[in-house]
């Protein structure tokens, strides 16, 4: 990615900005003169606007946060790369302090799932003309996967990160047109038909893990209801690991 910003972001941010890239070079593709605008909520360093404006991605970044403290250090690390013009930093509980039309791409990184969820039913993103949100929850994804699902967005991209021995799931979702059918009960539809090697080890896990706790109710005549829904999850993580080794050996890598 080779741009000034790039050292200060961690592979997690980067698979964002990666999406990110995607979303507004979709976008551009529409509407060639349009202007793209991204809004960064709870932007913290601002370390992810930064990078977008430094490589030349979008025109404008508004980078929010709810308090004071974290927009202070995004603003001293915007003033020093010299962004001020490009980057418009504002207090804002999530997109409160935004206006329809502002802005036609959102990211939302770095918090719970549920937070993410309360921050969309709180002021609807529809109703504010963006067009493509880029989600990446530090837990709960499979609750906020299905909430957009159920909320008239669709999930369009997925992508996972192995970073500090986490596993980090992110999301690209547009206003639905569509139904969109999962392979899977637990996982993402991208994310199990992609060749990612990360995906792959975090399936193998699972996989164990889930394993273990089989093995464990097995031996000590636990809850059959339980033993039901481990057996499901682990018929779900083989169908996966299947799409992805078949997809390998029809030529995916």
């Amino acid at each position: 990615m080779g741009s000034g910003a790039d050292h200060k972001l961690s592979e997690r941010l980067k698979a964002v900005a990666s999406m990110a890239r995607m979303a507004v070079e979709e976008l551009r593709a529409g509407r060639e003169t349009e202007r793209i605008s991204v809004a960064d909520i709870g932007t913290d360093h601002a370390y992810l606007p930064i990078f977008l404006l430094q490589d030349h991605l979008v025109d404008r970044v508004i980078a929010s946060d709810a308090k004071e403290g974290p927009l202070s250090r995004a603003r001293k690390h915007v003033e020093e790369a010299g962004l001020t013009e490009g980057i418009e930093l504002r207090i804002s509980d999530g997109f409160e302090a935004y206006t329809p039309g502002e802005v036609q791409v959102a990211v939302l990184s770095g918090m719970g799932g549920r937070l993410i969820q309360q921050i969309l039913t709180a002021h609807s993103p529809q109703l504010l003309g963006i067009r493509q949100l880029i989600l990446q929850p530090q837990s709960e994804a499979k609750e906020l996967w299905h909430y957009l699902k159920d909320t008239g967005w669709q999930v369009i991209d997925e992508r996972m990160v192995y970073e500090d021995q986490k596993f980090y799931t992110m999301m690209r979702a547009v206003p639905a047109g569509g139904s969109i059918v999962r392979q899977t009960e637990d996982f993402g539809q991208f994310l199990s038909a992609g060749r990612d090697e990360t995906w792959h080890l975090f399936l193998e896990k699972e996989k164990a893990a889930n394993q273990q706790l089989i093995e464990k109710i097995e031996e000590q005549n636990g809850p059959k209801k339980r033993l039901e829904e481990l057996t499901h999850r682990q018929q779900n993580i083989d169908a996966a690991l299947s799409v992805f080794r078949n997809d390998r050996k029809s030529g995916g890598e």
